[in-house]
């Protein structure tokens, strides 16, 4: 039997009866009902639903409608590509996140599991690596970036390969980027014209190809998203492009965090009572005394003194 300290509990199970689902797209950790079918991620607004792929006989496997497909007419199982009316495949309740994993992590790197996962102001974020400063590890592939209460954990690959950073040291967190992009691809086409014998032949062969390929060319667009999201502490730095959130959407998300960030640089400023007037306060005093100091070597009379403390004060 293990030790009572190494038993793992559910962190939601005294929460009536509540389970943790991860947002697909912001990473939030939303604790909805254990028999709900779907939910709308309390962060970001994506609206998830959950279903069973109607081909039982080969697949039968639960997979997630978001976004459009929700009210989509038509769905399909990303799984078995088996697809059909939305209605024909029958709704199921949601899909935990395993929890088990993220409170090894917590507990391994020295926080509180039940209070990191729960910390209303747990904000995460994930992309690929652009560069890195003052981390050792990997400088490509995968990194995910957790602010949870006072520490900033920052993950590159693997969460065997972390950092921690105290809140306090964070010197900046922007994100930048062109967002949405939007690309053109032309498919089709590739007929010739030509013919053999008069010239009428062939610019009959070239009109035929060149109403072939207008017939045949399909132009199609992606949209993308690229979001540059830089965090700067001292000593360090990492730069992930996400392709999940706009810049501005990625703003409000972290709009707790940066707040805190403002806050956390404002109490740093010297207050304009002592960065402004404490030094021209002084340089007059130090003025006024040396004029006493010649008032008393008698290089000035008390006339020329009250004189010239009149135009020192601006009177």
């Amino acid at each position: 039997m293990e030790p009572e300290d190494d038993i793992i509990d559910d962190p939601t199970e005294d929460s009536n009866d509540l389970v943790a689902a991860e947002c697909l797209v912001c990473k939030k950790l939303n604790f909805v009902e254990r028999e709900a079918s779907g939910y709308e991620c309390m962060q970001c607004g994506e609206y998830y639903e959950f279903h069973i792929c109607l081909n039982r006989d080969y697949c039968g496997r639960t997979f997630v409608a978001t976004g459009a497909n929700v009210n989509a007419p038509k769905i399909r199982c990303p799984y078995c590509k088996q697809s059909g009316k939305q209605s024909s495949f029958p709704l199921t309740e949601v899909i935990p996140v395993e929890l088990d994993v993220l409170y090894s992590f917590y507990k391994l790197n020295g926080l509180d599991p039940d209070h990191a996962i729960k910390y209303p102001e747990r904000t995460v974020v994930e992309g690929t690596i652009v560069s890195t400063e003052g981390l050792s590890g990997l400088a490509a592939g995968e990194a995910l970036i957790e602010f949870n209460d006072g520490v900033v954990l920052v993950m590159l690959g693997t969460r065997e390969n972390v950092r921690i950073v105290p809140f306090s040291d964070v010197k900046s967190l922007r994100f930048s980027g062109p967002g949405s992009v939007t690309k053109a691809f032309t498919k089709g086409g590739g007929f010739f014209g030509g013919g053999f014998g008069n010239v009428s032949s062939m610019g009959e062969g070239m009109l035929l190809a060149e109403a072939l390929n207008k017939l045949s060319t399909k132009t199609t667009s992606v949209t993308t998203i690229e979001t540059l999201v830089s965090l700067e502490w001292n000593g360090g730095g990492v730069v992930v492009r996400n392709s999940k959130l706009a810049p501005r959407d990625l703003s409000e998300q972290f709009r707790c965090v940066l707040d805190r960030l403002d806050s956390m640089k404002a109490d740093k400023v010297p207050s304009p009572s002592t960065s402004i007037k404490s030094v021209p306060e002084l340089d007059l005093a130090g003025q006024i005394s040396r004029l006493e100091e010649l008032r008393r070597e008698g290089v000035l009379t008390d006339e020329e003194f009250k004189t010239a403390k009149s135009r020192v004060l601006n009177l």
